[in-house]
């Protein structure tokens, strides 16, 4: 018998954006509230130290980017350690 989990599905890996201009914990508050109110986001979490959004769920990282810009604090896709992309 084999051990397989019951959730067999293809999850999409975390996204994670660059977030500019947060200065405090109420900053990233906002960012987390924003990710949240988007549609198919499941999860999403804010760290200052490193500017970056981490979100889980079927999503469009370049329409979280605009919401998160939207709000003030410009926003891209983490690509990796070199290389982002601007909206």
């Amino acid at each position: 018998m084999s051990s397989q989990s019951s959730t067999s599905h293809h999850a999409k890996p975390p996204l994670q954006l660059t977030v500019e201009g947060m200065s405090c914990a109420s900053c990233v508050g906002r960012v987390e509230r924003v990710l949240a109110a988007q549609p198919g986001v499941e999860q999403a979490s804010v760290n200052l130290a490193t500017e970056r959004a981490t979100i889980i769920g079927g999503v469009d990282g370049e329409s979280l980017a605009r919401a998160i810009t939207a709000a003030g604090y410009p926003a891209k896709i983490f690509v990796d350690a070199t290389e982002t992309r601007a909206l």
